[in-house]
């Protein structure tokens, strides 16, 4: 576990708070290329609107738009690894705020969703990242839902979209409890890569009667 010693946690540089990255490393973690996929959020590298992959994919998405804190490279990447597989609660705060920001930012007065972890993760380890990002968001007044399961216990490391999207391989459902759904959800993740895991996350919010799904997740993969 890290001490706190108002030092950065990825570089080592005296940062201007305990659990902040110093101001460089802040700085390449903020900055964001100009031109998202509306859809997906991946850099358009020059193309308009819609990336190639979107573009000319055939199928009709679930998810109206994927919003994403920045890529899984640099310091925000070691950032999220510290907390997500070390373990260390602490790192979230900062994250937080930043997903606060963009919330804010871009679905202000929308429901939360947060992407349930596979239960024989939280068996072994105890530890939800995404489920404690969310607790820091409602404690900043995001409305938080927590109205997904999810069903089976393999992981999708090392798989790609189509493995991930065949049948079984994913397998959330609604809680009992949630009900008829109706108007809009942001679902909330920690790394996408492939799209599938909010994919089928928003097609379950969909077929229980959401208008609209959109998401939002720290990193893309």
């Amino acid at each position: 576990m890290l001490l706190n010693t108002g030092r950065c946690a990825v570089c080592g540089e005296p940062s201007p708070g305990s659990f902040i990255p110093c101001d460089r490393c802040r700085c390449l973690m903020e900055y964001r290329a100009s031109g998202k996929c509306r859809r997906c959020g991946i850099d358009l590298a020059g193309a308009r609107e819609l990336c190639t992959a979107c573009r000319d994919s055939p199928d009709h998405s679930a998810l109206a738009a994927v919003e994403t804190l920045g890529e899984w490279r640099g310091p925000l990447r070691e950032w999220l690894s510290i907390y997500k597989y070390g373990g260390d609660a602490r790192m979230a705060g900062y994250l937080a705020d930043r997903l606060a920001e963009l919330l804010r930012r871009r679905w202000p007065d929308v429901p939360i969703v947060p992407v349930p972890p596979r239960a024989l993760r939280m068996k072994k380890e105890g530890f939800d990242p995404v489920g404690y990002l969310a607790r820091y968001l409602k404690k900043d007044g995001f409305r938080v839902l927590r109205i997904l399961r999810r069903l089976g216990r393999a992981t999708q490391k090392g798989r790609n979209r189509n493995e991930r999207l065949r049948a079984g391989a994913l397998d959330y459902r609604l809680k009992r409890f949630a009900g008829n759904l109706e108007g809009s959800y942001v679902l909330l993740d920690d790394v996408t890569t492939t799209g599938a895991t909010l994919e089928v996350c928003a097609s379950v919010l969909i077929e229980a009667g959401a208008d609209r799904v959109y998401a939002v997740a720290v990193c893309r993969d």
